[in-house]
């Protein structure tokens, strides 16, 4: 009895925080006109092995997650996240609704769907923007995101498999590594991931040509965006030098390292950051010698970040109030760690900013529609500062 007991009691209250969850806490509506839908895809990646690495004999597993604009449906309600894919301290997720629906019929539009790729930041999911995801669909995108096997905390797979996440932030190196070793290894891992979104391209693009799925001739997948979080946006700009197909890319609050090294003109990118990066990157610049590796890999970072906007044009924003964790949906949920790398700034008019920001570079870059809010001195947050640098075929 004395230990049936206390079970009883942990799982009365599991159960009991999940009901809570469901009726406590929500999303932001998205703002946009069309109802939104979701739907996963398993792909299986010949070539590669489980780890990403070149093996003839191997497959690569990718869980994909795509939101899209539907039409009003009564299909079922899609939750923050799969159970599966929880741990104990967000096994709530589970419970939180969104406001998508499983597989609900795609919207008729008057023109194709733009195609947005999103990578999460490293051990981060596929789920963890879902706010942004909708938000975006809502206003006609179709966003897919990507779980990359052994990053992603858990990923369940078609069978129910769970893959769990076991890769180390620091690599073959651990603590020791010097600035070049660490970044090395980085870039490594950055070509493997742009690889999973290449791979979520060619599939949205075989969908696109399939006659039997809902997506057929929907797609515009030959003008693309790419955006993501932390390492995530550091592998989206990769994906830029890897596949024309992408012509945009936003970094939120991420470094660059490789991924700006084969941009070009015709692919615009913005890169967002936390409030303190201004201030750091003219603190490191004053600085005649650097001794610490996070230090060398800042100042080299912000170096080669200016150079390319110089070079080829961009956007550079920063965002008073935030922190790391802003730029995702961590500070509206109720997590254990939801202080974690969160700035000041009100969790609801963080996420207003960004789906602000989000919305009105791609409908610039794929739709060809000027945003106001990306226009240095703009006033409708002023917790916004943009920099600007113009294309080298704008300026002339």
């Amino acid at each position: 009895m004395r230990v049936i007991l206390p079970l009883a009691a942990i799982l009365l209250l599991a159960a009991a925080s999940l009901a809570y969850a469901s009726r406590r806490f929500s999303l932001p509506e998205p703002t946009g006109p069309y109802p939104v839908g979701t739907r996963i895809l398993y792909l299986n990646e010949p070539g590669r092995a489980l780890d990403g690495t070149p093996d003839p004999q191997g497959t690569r597993p990718l869980v994909v997650q795509i939101w899209y604009p539907a039409v009003p449906s009564a299909a079922p309600i899609a939750n923050a996240r799969r159970l599966k894919e929880t741990t104990w301290r967000d096994a709530y997720l589970a419970a939180v609704p969104t406001h998508s629906r499983w597989n609900a019929p795609v919207a008729v539009t008057h023109e194709p769907l733009r195609v947005l790729l999103f990578s999460p930041r490293w051990r981060g999911e596929r789920t963890q923007n879902t706010i942004a995801f909708e938000e975006l669909a809502s206003h006609g995108y179709v966003v897919a995101a990507v779980d990359h096997p052994l990053n992603a905390e858990r990923m369940e797979l078609a069978d129910g498999t769970v893959v769990y996440g076991s890769q180390q932030l620091q690599g073959p190196y651990g603590n020791q590594a010097t600035a070049q070793q660490q970044i090395s290894y980085w870039n490594e891992q950055l070509y493997i991931w742009a690889a999973d979104m290449r791979a979520t391209l060619d599939k949205l693009s075989a969908l696109n040509d399939d006659p039997r799925d809902p997506l057929h001739a929907r797609l515009d997948t030959q003008h693309v965006g790419a955006w993501g979080h932390s390492f995530g946006g550091a592998a989206a700009l990769q994906l830029c030098g890897l596949d024309p197909r992408v012509v945009a890319a936003v970094n939120l609050d991420g470094w660059s390292f490789a991924g700006l090294d084969q941009r070009n003109a015709d692919q615009r990118i913005m890169l967002v950051y936390e409030d303190v990066s201004r201030q750091r990157e003219l603190d490191l610049s004053a600085q005649p010698a650097l001794r610490g590796t996070e230090d060398r890999m800042d100042r080299l970072d912000f170096q080669l970040t200016r150079d390319s906007l110089e070079h080829y044009g961009g956007l550079r924003v920063f965002v008073e109030g935030t922190q790391h964790a802003d730029f995702s949906d961590q500070p509206i949920l109720p997590q254990i760690e939801n202080g974690k790398m969160t700035g000041p700034i009100d969790p609801q008019r963080s996420q207003q900013v960004l789906r602000a920001l989000l919305l009105g570079f791609f409908d610039e870059s794929l739709r060809g529609k000027p945003s106001p809010l990306l226009s240095p001195g703009q006033g409708q947050f002023p917790e916004v500062r943009v920099e600007r640098w113009a294309t080298p075929a704008a300026s002339r």
